[in-house]
């Protein structure tokens, strides 16, 4: 079966190399001249430096990870200096909290913005089989000034996109999962009790390699690395103007 990929970003690089392997006949189309979408990464005086995303989480365990150990691309794992983050917001260059005395002393909220995340147990649930965009979730559990301030350039951060236009079960499946179970505090204890429980009984849970991770020069890296592996696949300068039906 023939399958057209829409776009060369790294979902789609990803989507057409799960194809092939599964015996389809796969092709992406892609506008511009390269692959890779908002990510690439270039080199200034001996440093790395990344348009888009620069790391990513080391589980699940088929994961990015993964992929790049499949298809041969070194990988580091970050320095714990990486876990400082930095968002710059209304002029200034503010420090992420990092834990609950951070967030008290903390500038980024206000102290109604702080209140309104210390309710977060209590915040209303959404409905069942409800999805909602990822903003309205954050909203909704921590507060408008958290979901503006915290929520939103992580999202822009991570997908290159705007938190309104973000599904909160496709693009951040576990929170979903969590506020099904009461909230992330809630649902988050209520997990770890489980995990517990598996420990004690003595059943073995599928192991992830925790931190952040980057490939070795930058994650154009893997965009190249998976390009190379679809070859001909990929094909630059396509741009794809309507859909109709066969």
């Amino acid at each position: 079966m023939r399958v057209a990929v829409i776009g060369g970003g790294i979902g789609g690089l990803t989507a057409a190399y799960a194809l092939v392997k599964a015996g389809f006949d796969a092709h992406v189309l892609e506008a511009r001249d390269h692959a890779g979408g908002v990510i690439g990464t270039s080199h200034e005086g001996g440093f790395v430096r990344e348009h888009a995303a620069s790391s990513f989480l080391g589980g699940p365990p088929r994961g990015a990870l993964a992929l790049c150990e499949e298809l041969g691309v070194p990988v580091d794992k970050a320095s714990d200096r990486a876990k400082r983050r930095w968002i710059y917001i209304d002029g200034k260059l503010r420090g992420l909290p990092r834990n609950p005395v951070e967030l008290l002393t903390s500038d980024l909220l206000t102290w109604r913005g702080k209140l309104a995340l210390a309710r977060e147990p209590f915040a209303k649930r959404r409905a069942q089989n409800e999805d909602e965009s990822v903003h309205a979730f954050a909203a909704r559990r921590f507060g408008a000034e958290a979901a503006r301030a915290i929520v939103a350039p992580f999202v822009t951060g991570v997908f290159a996109a705007d938190s309104h236009d973000i599904s909160l079960e496709a693009g951040f499946p576990r929170l979903a999962e969590l506020d099904s179970h009461g909230g992330i505090i809630r649902g988050s204890a209520k997990q770890a009790v489980q995990q517990l429980v598996v420990r004690m009984s003595g059943k073995k849970s599928a192991r992830t390699a925790r931190g952040m991770w980057a490939p070795k020069g930058g994650l154009g890296a893997l965009i190249e690395a998976l390009a190379q592996r679809l070859g001909s696949r990929v094909r630059r300068g396509a741009a794809v103007r309507a859909l109709a039906p066969a």
